[in-house]
């Protein structure tokens, strides 16, 4: 796994993008995996928690890195609905 960007949610649990993996995962503390979201062919490289009540992780996914990956202009944020909102204000 390649860890890139995280985000905390209301549980104490973390959302961690894994950039290698092209998926999201909810980690617990101590390493527990509760939950995963793919991000099918995209890599995934930022997550937050937001939206309506909190609960809409949105990830920034691409189809790879570098220039010519970059070329393509294939971003994307992918929203997904989730069970644990975020913690605080973002």
């Amino acid at each position: 796994m390649f860890v890139d960007g995280l985000c905390l949610d209301a549980e104490g649990a973390i959302w961690v993008a894994d950039a290698r993996g092209s998926q999201v995962l909810r980690v617990a503390e101590g390493g527990r995996v509760l939950q995963t979201v793919s991000s099918g062919t995209q890599h995934s490289y930022a997550c937050m928690l937001g939206g309506p009540g909190g609960r809409t992780l949105f990830v920034c996914t691409s189809p790879g890195i570098g220039p010519e990956k970059g070329a393509l202009r294939q971003g994307r944020i992918a929203c997904v609905t989730v069970d644990v909102p975020h913690v605080g204000r973002p």
